[in-house]
C-alpha cells in the first residue's frame, strides 16, 4: 500500500498514527507530497489531489482520513483504532469529528489571513470560537488513553494548532486536557509519526 501525505497535515498524522497502532507500518509506503507539484500518481488516484490518500495493494484509492482509518481498521485484526459497535464507537467517531472540525477551522483561518483579512474580522473570530469551544468540550470530557481514531484525531489536531500558533494559550485554562495531551503524545504511535 502507498500513503500520499503531507507531514504538516493533521489528517495525515492521524492516519499515520493509526497505521502504527494497527501494526501496518511495514506494509505502507509513505510518500510525502509537495503541493507545488502534485504527483501524477496521486492525481490519478484522487482527482482532488487531497492528502492523505491511500492506494491499496489492489490499486484502489481510498481518500478522506475518516474513510482511510475505517478501511485500515477493517483489514486488520487485533488492536482496534475504530471500535466495532455501540457507544464506544460513536464516542470515537464524535471525537474525530470534533478534532477534524477544529483543524478545518484553523486551516480556514490561515487561508483568510493570507487573503488579507484582519485577525478581528468576524469570519476569523467565528473560527477561533469553534476552536475554543472544541477545547472547552475536551476539557469537560477528557479523552481516554486508548489510541482509537478519536484520540488520534484530537492529539493530531492539537499538535497542528500548536504548530501554527492558533489558540496558543489553550493550556492556561484547560489543565486537565494539557496533562492528557502531554501523556498521549508520548505513546509510540505519536512519537513515531512526529
Amino acid at each position: 500500500m502507498r500513503l500520499y501525505h503531507a507531514s504538516a497535515s493533521p489528517y495525515a498524522r492521524k492516519v499515520r498514527a493509526a497505521i502504527h497502532v494497527l501494526g501496518l507500518s511495514g506494509q505502507v509506503e509513505e510518500i510525502e507530497v509537495d503541493f507545488a507539484a502534485l504527483p501524477d500518481a496521486l492525481l490519478k488516484a484522487n482527482p482532488m489531489g487531497q492528502v492523505p490518500t491511500l492506494v491499496t495493494s489492489d490499486g484502489v484509492a481510498v481518500f478522506d482520513s475518516p474513510v482511510i482509518v475505517e478501511y485500515l481498521a477493517e483489514i486488520t485484526i487485533g488492536q482496534q483504532v475504530l471500535p466495532p459497535v455501540g457507544a464506544t464507537r460513536w464516542l470515537a467517531m464524535k471525537q474525530q469529528a470534533l478534532a477534524d472540525g477544529m483543524a478545518d477551522a484553523a486551516i480556514f483561518t490561515r487561508r483568510l489571513r493570507r487573503a488579507g483579512l484582519d485577525a478581528d474580522h468576524p469570519a476569523i473570530l467565528a473560527r477561533y470560537d469553534v476552536i475554543r469551544r472544541g477545547f472547552d468540550k475536551m476539557e469537560q470530557h477528557l479523552p481516554g488513553s486508548h489510541p482509537d481514531v478519536g484520540k488520534l484525531a484530537i492529539a493530531s489536531a492539537i499538535e497542528f494548532l500548536d504548530r501554527v500558533k492558533i489558540e496558543a494559550s489553550w493550556r492556561d485554562t484547560r489543565p486537565h486536557l494539557a496533562a492528557w495531551y502531554k501523556k498521549f503524545m508520548q505513546l509510540p504511535c505519536m512519537v513515531a509519526t512526529a
